[in-house]
C-alpha cells in the first residue's frame, strides 16, 4: 500500500506477535496465567499492525491502482480480528458452549475466520495483483468491484452462521461459495503459470501453486465432512 509506514510502529509489533509460540505452548499444556499473558501480548500486536494497515487504505489515493483491494484488506483484517476475539472467548470458557454453541463447533469457527477469513482471503486479495506482477506475466483485469473477496467474505459467514446453529444447508452453501472463490483465484493462477515470461517457474508463482494445491486437498475434505463423511478429530486435523 505505500512504503513509508512507520519503521517504530512495526519493531513494536514483532516482538508481541512472536509471543505465539509460547500462547501455543501454554494452550497445550493449559497454563491459564502464561495463557492470558501471551494472548494480551499477541492481541496488542495485532491492534498495532490493524492501525496501521487501516490507516494506510483510508488514506491511500482513491484515483490509483493498489496492489491490493481495499475492501479486501479491511475484510480481512475484520475477519482476524473476529478470530482473536472467538479464540480469547474459547480459552475463557474452556470446554463449556460458547453463547450455547458447542465446543467443538466453536472451534470450528475459530479455525475458519482465522484459515479462510484471514489468511486464504488476504492471499487471494494480494495475489490477484502481485502474483502476475512478481511472474512477468499479462495482469488481471481490472475490477468494478472486488467480487471474488466479497463472495469467499460472504461464504464464510454464511459458514460461520450454520456451524453456530449446527445447520448443514447453511454450512454447505457457504463453503462452495468459499470454494468457488478460490477456484476462480485458481484459474487466474494456472493462466499466469501459463503465459510468464520468467525461465522456470519464479518463487511467488512457484508458492501460490503449491498453496493452491494444499488448499484444493483441504476443500475435498472439508465439503467430504459436510456431506457425510465422519468427521473425526484425524480428519479435522488434516483438514486444518
Amino acid at each position: 500500500l505505500r512504503n513509508d509506514a512507520s519503521p517504530a510502529r512495526g519493531w513494536t509489533a514483532l516482538p508481541l506477535l512472536c509471543a505465539g509460540p509460547l500462547l501455543a505452548l501454554a494452550i497445550a499444556h493449559d497454563h491459564d496465567r502464561l495463557t492470558w499473558i501471551t494472548a494480551a501480548a499477541e492481541t496488542a500486536g495485532f491492534v498495532v499492525v490493524a492501525w496501521e494497515i487501516v490507516a494506510l487504505v483510508v488514506r491511500a489515493p482513491h484515483d490509483r491502482m493498489l496492489l491490493a483491494s481495499r475492501l479486501g484488506i479491511l475484510l480481512s483484517t475484520f475477519n482476524a480480528a473476529a478470530a482473536l476475539a472467538v479464540g480469547a472467548a474459547l480459552a475463557d470458557r474452556g470446554f463449556r458452549p460458547l453463547l450455547g454453541i458447542p465446543h467443538d463447533r466453536a472451534i470450528g469457527i475459530h479455525l475458519n475466520l482465522a484459515v479462510l477469513g484471514w489468511l486464504t482471503l488476504l492471499i487471494v486479495t494480494v495475489g490477484r495483483t502481485l502474483t502476475p506482477m512478481l511472474s512477468l506475466a499479462p495482469a488481471a483485469p481490472r475490477r468494478r468491484l472486488p467480487l471474488e473477496e466479497l463472495v469467499l467474505t460472504g461464504g464464510l459467514w454464511i459458514l460461520v452462521a450454520g456451524l453456530a446453529l449446527g445447520a448443514r444447508a447453511p454450512m454447505i452453501v457457504g463453503a462452495l461459495l468459499v470454494v468457488g472463490a478460490i477456484v476462480v483465484f485458481a484459474v487466474m493462477t494456472a493462466r499466469i503459470g501459463r503465459r510468464h515470461r520468467m525461465e522456470g517457474l519464479e518463487g511467488p508463482l512457484t508458492h501460490v501453486v503449491t498453496g493452491m494445491f494444499f488448499l484444493g486437498q483441504a476443500a475435498i475434505l472439508g465439503i467430504g465432512m459436510l456431506f457425510g463423511l465422519d468427521a473425526s478429530p484425524a480428519r479435522l486435523t488434516a483438514y486444518v
